[in-house]
């Protein structure tokens, strides 16, 4: 599976568009480019970084990663757009991140996964 992420650096319009996708599909809303805009800086700010999900160098979503304290320690959102949706991209993006997370973890450190899911989207995370 070609599969990467790749870290935001400026290119608002595909984030923007992304995110606008995040909430149609996640509640239905249709979020005005004004608000995406707002969600981009908040989530492009310190404590925060947003990489886009490339399929075959593609964007096909992103991943929002937050902050409570550490480095990084908080998989915020994760979306992947429909059309990529049942083709195991989101469940090697998180996998990845598990990895990385238990790469990066000293000896003694406690590591919680918490999954939370969007109504409708729970056969994803069960499967993880």
């Amino acid at each position: 599976m070609n599969v990467e992420l790749q870290a935001y650096s400026g290119q608002s319009q595909i984030a923007c568009a992304l995110i606008q996708g995040f909430w149609k599909a996640h509640n239905g809303y249709d979020q005005p480019l004004s608000e995406a805009m707002e969600d981009l800086a908040a989530w492009t700010s310190a404590g925060h970084r947003l990489y886009f999900i490339l399929s075959y160098g593609v964007p096909a979503g992103f991943i929002h990663l937050g902050s409570r304290g550490a480095d990084i320690d908080w998989l915020e959102d994760i979306f992947v757009l429909p059309a990529y949706q049942g083709k195991g991209i989101g469940t090697e993006i998180v996998t990845r991140l598990k990895d990385m997370v238990m790469e990066a973890a000293e000896q003694g450190d406690n590591i919680m996964f918490i999954l939370g899911a969007a109504a409708g989207k729970e056969g994803f995370y069960e499967k993880l």
